[in-house]
């Protein structure tokens, strides 16, 4: 009975998009708008962010600065090909130059629990979830000696680092 039900959903899902656009553009909205709060721990600080995002392809961020986002991901098993360009909408006029920046990397599924990377340990899951639509995300790393034998001069031998921590609310 589950598997007849999930085939439904699927075929559901394909009805409803040209056979050109990737199977990931079913399944996201077509406009997704963001507000919330950025709390800096480091600065002390708590700001305002607001974004409009266009399915994972386009985002404009309005809060705290203006920031225009273009991205796309292409799937490679469990990695994904990532390609970002970011510009702040105050240098618009001079695209081509920076802090205008394009990205290319390698990536792996957010949400993909843990795993080894050259510099440590990294842990990326979805740890809570209240209900349907709120869930807690968290993102952590633990950095391993780059040498050994280990001294004290180079501080301590694991360093924790945590990289996400957001709270999201669908509604």
């Amino acid at each position: 009975m589950g598997r007849l039900r999930q085939r439904q959903q699927r075929q559901r899902r394909r009805r409803g998009r040209p056979k050109w656009l990737p199977s990931s553009w079913a399944e996201k909205p077509l406009l997704d708008v963001g507000v919330g709060v950025n709390l800096d721990v480091e600065q002390q600080q708590i700001q305002p962010v607001a974004r409009i995002k266009i399915k994972d392809l386009l985002s404009i961020k309005a809060f705290p600065f203006g920031h225009l986002k273009i991205s796309r991901s292409i799937p490679l098993g469990p990695l994904a090909l990532k390609f970002r360009y970011e510009l702040p909408l105050a240098h618009a006029d001079r695209f081509w130059e920076p802090p205008a920046r394009l990205m290319v990397r390698l990536d792996s599924a957010a949400g993909s629990g843990v795993h080894l990377t050259p510099g440590g340990l990294e842990f990326d899951e979805q740890v809570l979830r209240f209900g349907t639509a709120v869930s807690l995300r968290a993102s952590a790393g633990v950095s391993f000696p780059r040498q050994l034998p280990w001294s004290e001069d180079d501080g301590p031998p694991f360093k924790v680092q945590v990289h996400r921590l957001s709270l999201k609310s669908i509604w």
